[in-house]
């Protein structure tokens, strides 16, 4: 300690008490931190103990209905290889009279075939149920097997599966015993009763799919879990505790605790959570004791310090607001110390280095200035350019930006072509538009295919005596043909990777505030912006060049699902492609955007794709459809609109689609809406629709003229269709047998 007598007492006693204070408050705090630590690992472990304690009560009632099951398959009689189905009916009966079993009682053959159901079915009767994951799962493993939430028409509780498999006298597999049943049935009373209430939160049995089976909550039930991930813990049937997760739906931005623990005998998990204002009271009031405690025990501390070397303090406080101001940027205010101590002789430097902060604040606040104007230019370009997914368009933007950024006179931006084998000049400044995509460099070939060959960035100060500008003047001279004079460049490669996209390079380097021809050459900050352009350059290249592709993909999925659902019926093969082609160009005729166009194109494209649930014996009938008939084949709107919405990009389209059989004069179906009150995208697909089916052959009548089909549009115009859409597909057909 013998260096700090070489301070005024006065500073010594002041370094000494802060020293002191500083060293019981991090012990007070590290000592307050342990406490709520373990306090808290406490509260969290308790309620890990209790999901899984409710979840192994849960599972010893699944033991039971696999029990219940297991001692029906080996009572006297029952055999399913024999043609006796009398022993096997007795058991269903039975079984499904416990009120166990709330929604059905069945029984397969080893392929998954239903046998024998109780209540008895037709309709289920021969169903293969071997899709079906538990049922699956059963047959395969031999072991029983319970099932995710499944439906039932008539409940509107969750319902679930159990099954268990039924062999042979040599162990094989000869069908299965199974039931479904409701979380309100007998085979989840005893269950219901493990959820206790708990305080300010809830506890809930959800299945591998998320979906809530059981909770203190009824309005949980039958639906997704709210509570994030929740469908993965089940899988992964690990117990976890998860913190910051929201209590409840209504009510996403309260933070909270929750425990999980997966069961043993079903793809099922037990989860509690509760808020954590709840959850870790303990632990809170806690931290609430020992801040009071602190804060009492730093004040009496400060007022002890205070009072000690206030003397002491008054002029360092002087030099502290002094060193605030030069912080805050106040360069002008001089920094006014008086006396002859150690306080006044900081109190000198101090103004000292204001005076040269000064000085250097001002040329640093011009160059800051000019960053400021680049890194702008920079954020913009790269907003723009990560926002924009068609490929020209982004090769314009940064080829008008790079030289904002960094100022010069002109910006060529180069891509690598495979199929060529050269890089070719897509986008430039200061350059004829028919020298795009007209200049091209092999690699190592002129200064641009250097910077590819060798995939690194060059700053030429002056091109005229660089041997790589020259390599070959052919090429160059296309790129001079606009006038320029080339004095210094700057080129970066285009890489995502280790894979080299293309070239960036800027030539001419101008200074900002003075004339165009300054001859400076790139600086290294520079070069670094550039490098950082070119980085979000070609990520937005390959963002663009991905969109495309999946943007293919997708359109060619949908041809390939239309023309499978048209081939169901020869006389309706290529239908929908017809379709859509005709309610693109109704569209383009009446001004829509290329955008509204492409979601219409996929709507026609899919407005038939619900005839999947139609049987074909009604799809081909010759004969007129009975009534019957006829309410199922005006499902298929509504079902086309159910497969399409859960796509999640397609979901514009689904009120298109669900109203494409709609009238304008509120004759159609299924809603029977009229007028403008129907989607005028549906409108243009049942234009396009009925003039397809009219035009092509089908098994009740031969295809009318085009001529007729025209004159019957022109007649239902005002009536079946929207008389501004019919208009539209008139002209255009007019136009295109004029063109013709």
């Amino acid at each position: 300690m013998l260096w700090l007598n070489r301070y005024p007492i006065r500073l010594r006693t002041f370094l000494l008490a802060g020293v002191g204070l500083a060293l019981i408050l991090a012990s007070l705090v590290y000592f307050s931190m342990q406490a709520i630590r373990d306090s808290t690992k406490r509260a969290l472990t308790e309620r890990l103990s209790t999901a899984r304690l409710v979840a192994a009560d849960i599972d010893d009632h699944i033991a039971d209905i696999f029990t219940l099951f297991e001692r029906a398959a080996t009572s006297g009689g029952f055999d399913l290889a024999d043609a006796d189905q009398g022993p096997e009916r007795r058991t269903l009966r039975e079984l499904y009279r416990t009120g166990i079993f709330s929604c059905q009682v069945f029984i397969t053959d080893r392929r998954g075939v239903v046998l024998l159901t109780e209540p008895h079915s037709s309709l289920c009767i021969g169903e293969d149920r071997s899709a079906s994951p538990y049922i699956a799962a059963a047959l395969n493993t031999g072991r029983p097997q319970a099932s995710n939430q499944i439906s039932c028409p008539d409940r509107v509780s969750a319902q679930v599966g159990f099954v268990i498999p039924v062999k042979d006298q040599n162990g094989a597999v000869v069908g299965l015993l199974g039931g479904v049943t409701d979380s309100a049935s007998l085979a989840f009373a005893g269950t219901a009763g493990s959820l206790s209430t708990i305080a300010a939160g809830h506890m809930d049995v959800v299945d591998a799919d998320g979906f809530v089976l059981i909770s203190t909550n009824p309005a949980f039930v039958s639906r997704k879990s709210h509570h994030l991930g929740i469908a993965d813990m089940v899988r992964s049937m690990t117990a976890t505790l998860q913190k910051d997760t929201f209590i409840e739906a209504e009510n996403p931005l309260e933070k909270g605790i929750m425990a999980f623990a997966p069961l043993k005998n079903a793809p099922w998990g037990v989860i509690i959570a509760q808020a954590e204002t709840v959850a870790l009271a303990p632990v809170n009031k806690l931290r609430r004791q020992l801040t009071t405690f602190g804060v009492i025990f730093v004040v009496l501390s400060l007022l002890v310090t205070w009072l000690t070397t206030k003397a002491v303090l008054m002029p360092i406080q002087q030099l502290l607001t002094a060193s605030r101001r030069i912080e805050e940027g106040d360069m002008r205010t001089p920094v006014i110390i008086t006396g002859r101590d150690e306080i006044g002789e900081l109190g000198r430097s101090f103004e000292a280095m204001r005076r040269k902060l000064a000085v250097r604040g001002e040329e640093l606040e011009m160059a800051v200035r000019e960053r400021t104007r680049e890194l702008s230019t920079l954020f913009e370009v790269s907003q723009g350019i990560t926002a924009n997914l068609r490929l020209d368009d982004v090769l314009t933007l940064v080829a008008e930006a790079a030289p904002r950024a960094i100022p010069a006179e002109r910006c060529s931006l180069f891509l690598w072509n495979e199929q060529e084998e050269r890089l070719v000049l897509r986008a430039s400044t200061g350059v004829l538009s028919q020298e795009i995509r007209s200049v091209k460099y092999r690699p190592g070939e002129g200064l641009a295919g250097w910077v590819f060959l060798e995939n690194r960035s060059v700053s030429v100060p002056d091109v005229t005596v660089d041997p790589r500008w020259k390599c070959n003047p052919n090429h160059e001279q296309a790129l001079l043909s606009v006038g320029y004079l080339p004095r210094n460049a700057l080129m970066v490669p285009l890489r995502m990777g280790e894979k080299a996209l293309g070239v960036l390079g800027l030539m001419n380097r101008v200074a900002v505030k003075e004339q165009p021809l300054s001859g400076a050459p790139f600086t290294p900050a520079d070069e670094s912006l550039l490098i950082s352009l070119a980085g979000q350059t070609a990520i937005a290249i390959e963002n663009a060049r991905l969109y495309e592709d999946v943007r293919g993909l997708s359109i060619a999925t949908i041809r390939s699902l239309a023309t499978a659902i048209d081939a169901r019926d020869p006389y309706t093969r290529g239908h929908s492609e017809e379709v859509a082609q005709l309610a693109v160009q109704i569209a383009r005729g009446l001004g829509w955007r290329p955008v509204d166009i492409e979601m219409l194109e996929f709507a026609a494209l899919l407005h038939d794709v619900g005839k999947i649930a139609v049987p074909d014996a009604i799809l081909r009938k010759v004969e007129p459809l009975t009534p019957d008939e006829w309410s199922i084949l005006r499902l298929h709107p509504y079902h086309s609109a159910q497969i399409i919405k859960p796509v999640e990009p397609l979901k514009r389209i689904v009120p298109w689609v669900y109203h494409h059989h709609e009238r304008w004069d509120g004759k159609g179906y299924p809603d029977a809406v009229q007028g403008e009150t129907i989607p005028l995208a549906a409108r243009i697909i049942a234009v396009a629709d009925t003039y397809n089916a009219m035009t092509t052959d089908r098994p009740y009548r031969k295809a009318l003229s085009v001529a007729a089909a025209m004159a019957e549009i022109r007649r239902c115009a005002g009536g079946q269709f929207d008389p501004a859409v019919a208009e539209a597909f008139l002209r255009i057909r007019r136009d295109d047998a004029t063109a013709k």
